[in-house]
């Protein structure tokens, strides 16, 4: 199991580094391996008590579980996340399962597949819609063969735009467009294609996956071990307030009274935070800000975590993430009315379940008030799936947007950060490399990618972009 994370900020006796990365999301953990796997002097700053932000597990009542994240994808032969884990020698395909069926699709009319093997998906596809056999084919082959060159046209087209060039069944564009909804927090209508079909490559066709030690919070562990054994330092439940300024150029982080000094200060933290909270307006470009206030972040999430008897079963397939929607609506769910939500089955002696659903961001009064009547909403579409479940319900956990707030301190409990629009991708200044000199993001707010996959790849290329400065990247190891 991971180990206990305690150290503090007194543990951090040197205030001088090479680099500083506020927040332990999995971005900022894959950045700073491989800084610190170079040779530089590394610090992490964490202000909850352990790493993986969303991406963690917690305990309750003898039950393990994962607080958002649930699954792992692009961890294939050539997946992003297998390149990430043998570059920083953590490879070891022992450490993850991979469940077959990845997903399964469940309406009031027909059941879909998505299976390890894509040749079997794609027969499963064309049994429910045989009048789309040829467009399924011409479609998957397209997803699993764009590479490089081919993503360029997809960045001002939509998801649903690219949904109707291939089909005109609108059960099967529902069904396509609820995975892109429901694993990235925007809607089909508004998404990039670019995004969405890489998300689609890595997440859905190279999905699945899961630590085989039996919760999400084994995936962040590897890498703060990692980060130690290469010398690098994390301190937990302390929160930067400030990032230090000399000339226009950042210089270190403020904690409490603490002066930090580093060469590189990268943020794996919401973009307002970083910008609106840690900087001061006479340090950033003009209008800078007004453009962040103009930005659009992706939907939050109700999740339900339950706890199960001993005796309890279903005719779910354990480790499968079922997707249940009702007829042909889609859509973010609103007030107390659930239209699709997520459902997924865990644990070796103690089952669980997690589910999930969109959901608005409100204040905490409105969550006091109605937690309950969404905990209810969905046990009710649950219930219709597996009758006896109320039976065998031992332990019942709600997080809503505002817990997801306080969580990770994303605006509006964003679930992705930035919606990724045709007008958010790769927005000057809010990618790798910001304005300012000698600050860097990575994660969810960099206006590049979306999910684990994404996030580590942009963690890695922020990393990429400062050994290039530092001379250093042919010199250990070399990125590719």
């Amino acid at each position: 199991m991971p180990q206990a994370y305690s150290e503090r900020l007194e543990g951090v006796k040197n205030n001088e580094y090479d680099a500083i990365i506020i927040g332990a999301g999995i971005g900022g953990l894959v950045c700073g391996c491989y800084l610190a796997k170079a040779g530089m002097k590394v610090l992490i700053v964490e202000k909850n008590a352990k790493p993986g932000g969303y991406c963690t597990s917690f305990r309750k009542n003898g039950f393990l579980f994962d607080a958002c994240g649930h699954t792992i994808g692009s961890l294939g032969k050539n997946g992003s996340i297998t390149k990430i884990l043998k570059e920083l020698g953590l490879y070891n395909r022992k450490e993850f399962l991979r469940y077959d069926p990845q997903d399964a699709i469940l309406s009031e009319n027909f059941i879909v597949y998505f299976w390890n093997d894509l040749r079997k998906t794609i027969a499963d596809f064309q049994k429910n819609f045989p009048e789309e056999g040829k467009n399924i084919q011409k479609f998957f082959s397209f997803i699993y063969g764009c590479k490089g060159i081919a993503f360029t046209p997809l960045r001002n087209l939509t998801f649903n735009s690219l949904l109707d060039k291939y089909f005109r069944d609108s059960r099967l564009k529902t069904i396509l467009s609820l995975l892109i909804l429901g694993n990235t927090g925007t809607s089909p209508s508004e998404i990039s294609a670019y995004t969405a079909v890489t998300v689609f490559k890595e997440f859905i066709l190279d999905g699945g996956y899961y630590p085989a030690h039996g919760a999400i919070e084994e995936f962040p562990a590897l890498f703060t071990g990692n980060l130690k054994k290469h010398g690098g330092r994390i301190i937990f439940s302390n929160q930067v307030k400030k990032i230090l300024f000399e000339k226009d150029i950042a210089i270190g982080i403020m904690l409490g009274k603490k002066a930090i000094k580093g060469k590189y200060i990268i943020s794996d933290v919401d973009c307002n935070q970083t910008f609106s909270k840690m900087i001061k307006k006479h340090n950033l470009p003009k209008g800078f800000l007004e453009n962040i206030y103009s930005f659009t972040t992706t939907s939050s999430m109700y999740i339900l975590h339950l706890g199960f008897k001993k005796g309890f079963s279903s005719n779910l397939t354990e480790g499968t993430t079922n997707w249940i929607f009702r007829r042909n609506r889609l859509g973010s769910s609103s007030k107390v009315s659930v239209n699709w939500c997520a459902v997924k089955i865990l644990g070796r002696r103690k089952k669980n379940m997690i589910i999930f659903t969109s959901a608005p961001f409100m204040s905490q009064i409105y969550w006091i008030r109605n937690k309950r009547k969404w905990m209810d909403n969905l046990l009710q579409q649950i219930q219709k799936i597996i009758p006896n479940l109320s039976h065998f319900i031992e332990c019942k956990i709600a997080i809503t947007p505002f817990d997801l707030h306080k969580l990770t301190l994303n605006s509006n409990g964003a679930r992705c950060g930035w919606k990724s629009i045709p007008s958010q991708i790769m927005v000057p200044g809010m990618t790798n490399a910001t304005l300012i000199e000698n600050l860097y993001l990575v994660g969810h707010w960099t206006t590049q990618a979306v999910g684990i996959p994404g996030v580590a790849y942009v963690g890695k290329e922020t990393a990429k972009i400062i050994l290039q400065r530092e001379k250093l990247i042919n010199k250990n190891f070399n990125i590719r």
